[in-house]
């Protein structure tokens, strides 16, 4: 499973870190990724891997490492972690970018979106 959080960069900046908050139920799984979502891409909230990679060409084809991306200015993006389910029921309370300014300077925010995955998800 994919989950992901719609940012819009306010500044040219540069991810430091992707993090998921209050993780219970799930493990990361993969280095967390970016997406643009110029040209009409539509942002991930939470989709099965196999449906994304089937989708050739689609947005998880376009996906860089977040590690050091370098966001636009008043551009929009999914940042996307791969998590699997280690019980029941997993859960997140948001995810956590911390990211550089182009003065040097670090700052963090926490998404809004929460997520709840169980297996028929």
């Amino acid at each position: 499973m994919v989950v992901g959080e719609t940012v819009q960069a306010e500044a040219d900046i540069s991810i430091e870190s992707i993090e998921l908050v209050g993780l219970e139920g799930l493990k990361a799984l993969d280095e967390a990724s970016v997406i643009s979502l110029d040209d009409g891409v539509t942002a991930i909230g939470a989709q099965p891997l196999r449906d994304l990679e089937a989708d050739a060409g689609g947005p998880w084809s376009a996906r860089i490492p977040a590690d050091s991306a370098q966001l636009k200015s008043g551009t929009h993006y999914s940042v996307t972690v791969v998590v699997e389910l280690e019980g029941t029921v997993g859960q997140a309370d948001g995810m956590n970018v911390t990211y550089r300014t182009e003065n040097g300077e670090v700052h963090s925010a926490e998404g809004t979106t929460s997520y709840r995955l169980a297996p028929s998800c």
